[in-house]
């Protein structure tokens, strides 16, 4: 059985992070039985100084079919990684990550100092795309100089979930020829009957992600100023960037037609009911290689109110909600406007159509046999 080793800044049971983390593990769900796993990961959460409850640290442990061990800070390091790597002596070595000090340049590093060739795959989950790359963008053009300097890229493969992300790997890395694209693996839609109406003149908004630039959160304080109706935003996420954030709560409070609460962060198994209690999902963000939130509020019927900078396109032909340009403000307000307008009929033909496009998507793009060719 083939052998494949995964380094990852968090798994399970973190869910700070958001994405990632989900993508990895439905990853290992599917392929567990048909490849060997083993994955090295932190011991705690994004943003978190504790380390999880009940989870022995620095110990191969078994978790369903996979081996997993939780390091502590103290262990993340170069001479960690390659008494690991030889220990588990895998033929793949997957990293989950484009920018992470402990988790890719320090295994790639490890890797340069044994004497056995292993396969590498590196997933960059949406962070070379143009919006990522923007937000801190010396420090993100640094150590992408420092990469190909070291030569880090020079035997590594590269896997992207969609077209638009082999493109930007492309753009980066052009000596790299071999990428693999292959979508996310998903849940199974959650679909959940609606218990509350839709009142015309009311909007029910909920935002589920990590808080921090690259989501956007700043652009809809001015856009909600000019919608009418009365509007509920409700905030899930852990917040990563304090001064985005700050920045955001005076902006929030400048709109007056917003009752708005930040909830905290959410854990995965409380998403999709979640996402079923509100009207629309938005997320006006710079850019996401999948965005599992869009997908899960799709599959529980909350039709979704986002940017363009996503693969979820041409969802108004769907009836599954909106993929808006950035560039034009005045349509995120007429769709918001249209939402705030809408009955409970018109609003149940939505949401129905929200859970049939994810169901579609589910049934349609099961990729795990791609997956087990790119890991052989």
């Amino acid at each position: 059985m083939i052998k494949l080793l995964i380094f990852s800044d968090w798994y399970y049971p973190g869910y700070k992070a958001g994405g990632p983390i989900r993508s990895l593990s439905n990853l290992v769900l599917a392929l567990e039985k048909s490849i060997d796993i083993y994955i090295i990961t932190s011991d705690s959460d994004l943003n978190s100084t504790q380390p999880y409850e009940n989870i022995e640290p620095d110990k191969w442990l078994n978790i369903g079919k996979s081996k997993i061990i939780y390091l502590s800070k103290s262990n993340e390091t170069i001479r960690k990684y390659k008494e690991l790597i030889s220990e588990v002596n895998p033929q793949i070595i997957y990293l989950n990550s484009m920018y992470s000090l402990y988790f890719t340049v320090f295994p790639l590093i490890a890797v340069k100092f044994l004497k056995n060739k292993y396969k590498i795959i590196l997933a960059p989950r949406g962070m070379l795309q143009q919006g990522a790359i923007q937000i801190k963008n010396k420090k993100k053009k640094f150590f992408l100089c420092l990469f190909k300097l070291l030569a880090m890229n020079r035997n590594v493969i590269f896997h992207a979930t969609d077209e638009q992300e082999k493109k930007d790997i492309v753009k980066h890395f052009p000596s790299n020829k071999e990428i693999h694209v292959i979508n996310n693996f998903v849940n199974t839609p959650g679909w959940e009957e609606r218990i509350k109406l839709k009142e015309p003149g009311n909007l029910s908004l909920v935002y589920i992600s990590v808080i921090s630039s690259k989501k956007n959160l700043l652009y809809l304080p001015p856009v909600f100023n000019k919608v009418q109706g009365k509007i509920n935003f409700d905030v899930y996420g852990v917040i990563k960037d304090n001064s985005y954030w700050e920045s955001f709560l005076d902006k929030i409070k400048e709109a007056h037609n917003i009752q708005f609460n930040y909830k905290g962060d959410l854990p995965n198994h409380l998403v999709q009911k979640t996402l079923a209690e509100y009207d629309f999902f938005i997320l006006p963000t710079l850019g996401e290689n999948f965005g599992h939130a869009i997908y899960e509020a799709l599959g529980s019927g909350t039709p979704v109110i986002i940017s363009d900078k996503t693969p979820w396109r041409n969802l108004e032909k769907q009836n599954a909600g909106w993929d808006i340009p950035l560039e034009e403000p005045e349509k995120f307000v007429d769709v918001l406007n249209k939402c705030a307008a809408m009955g409970h009929e018109e609003y149940s033909q939505w949401s129905h159509e929200a859970y049939n496009y994810a169901k579609y998507y589910y049934e349609m793009y099961d990729p795990t046999e791609k997956y087990i060719r790119m890991f052989s």
